[in-house]
């Protein structure tokens, strides 16, 4: 039986503050949207509709791994140039889903 060697996720703690600045709705490509919100001090994700799921591992500031130990898909928060959060792309191995933000 062949045993996977698990990488140790990267540890970042970020302030509540930081953590707000995700919060918002933001558009799929499919038309869907996504709501991020704090919940319990992580956030959470969810689809119009659908359960939440939370990216609670970050692994710098605006990069969270969806599942731990499978580095290969993550949430990637993408700034502008004023600094603020404008869209939010999932990840997951060689294919990305950009998300732009529609509010705060």
């Amino acid at each position: 039986m062949l045993s996977q060697k698990r990488e140790k996720l990267p540890e970042c703690i970020l302030e509540a503050d930081v953590l707000q600045e995700y919060t918002g709705c933001y558009s799929l490509p499919d038309g869907d949207s996504l709501n991020v919100t704090i919940e319990d001090g992580k956030i959470q994700v969810r689809t119009s509709g659908g359960y939440p799921f939370p990216i609670q591992y970050p692994t710098e500031k605006d990069k969270f791994i969806i599942q731990p130990y499978l580095n290969t898909s993550y949430c990637l928060f993408e700034r502008g140039e004023n600094g603020h959060v404008v869209k939010l792309s999932l990840v997951e191995g060689p294919h990305k889903t950009e998300c732009e933000r529609i509010n705060n």
